[in-house]
């Protein structure tokens, strides 16, 4: 879930909303008990109990990339349907770039959630625009990135790119190869 201008943008394409079981609902009491301060686990322990609860119906969100058909049961105020992914995008990136220039902890973050090779990804596109700051020092947290993360975006970049060609010349997104630069043939050696 991300927040642009106080509205949370959420996919929910592949959501489920289904009540925890029981065994469940222990393993995850196990879980805050060890790792959560006392003040935060009461209401972390609250909202799991209600989470168990079968009849509770689920919330109704902000904001939604969804599927209404893949998740009939989950409701959003402001709904994004799946032909609409660039104008959820268009909501979404300007948010994930004002985090990824906050530190460079968000950003590498965000770059392991790329979606390598998937053109109906929320997030699709972002690895062009994550290059486009990497020089911009006012973007702090991609500028200072290491360069393996760098070169991860670079790669992410061109894969897009490269897709996006494809797609534009008729060909489906699964042909594109695999590697966007393929490697050069070795001549066998002349005796």
């Amino acid at each position: 879930m991300i927040e642009q201008n106080g509205t949370a943008l959420v996919d929910l394409r592949a959501a489920r909303w289904t009540p925890l079981e029981q065994a469940q609902l222990i393993e995850i009491r196990k879980l805050l008990a060890e790792t959560i301060r006392y003040t935060e686990k009461k209401d972390a322990l609250e909202r799991i109990e209600r989470a168990g609860k079968a009849g509770v119906p689920p919330p109704i969100l902000e904001s939604c990339l969804i599927d209404p058909e893949a998740t009939p049961v989950l409701k959003c105020h402001r709904q994004w349907l799946p032909a609409e992914v660039e104008a959820f995008r268009t909501e979404l990136f300007p948010a994930l770039e004002k985090l990824a220039c906050e530190s460079s902890w968000i950003a590498s973050g965000l770059i392991r959630q790329m979606p390598w090779g998937d053109p109906t990804s929320g997030r699709f596109g972002l690895a062009g625009r994550f290059a486009a700051l990497l020089d911009q020092q006012a973007c702090e947290g991609l500028s200072s990135l290491p360069e393996a993360d760098k070169d991860q975006i670079d790669l992410a970049k061109q894969e897009e790119e490269e897709r996006h060609r494809q797609s534009e010349a008729g060909k489906p997104g699964g042909e594109v190869p695999a590697s966007p630069t393929p490697p050069p043939a070795i001549a066998p050696a002349t005796p």
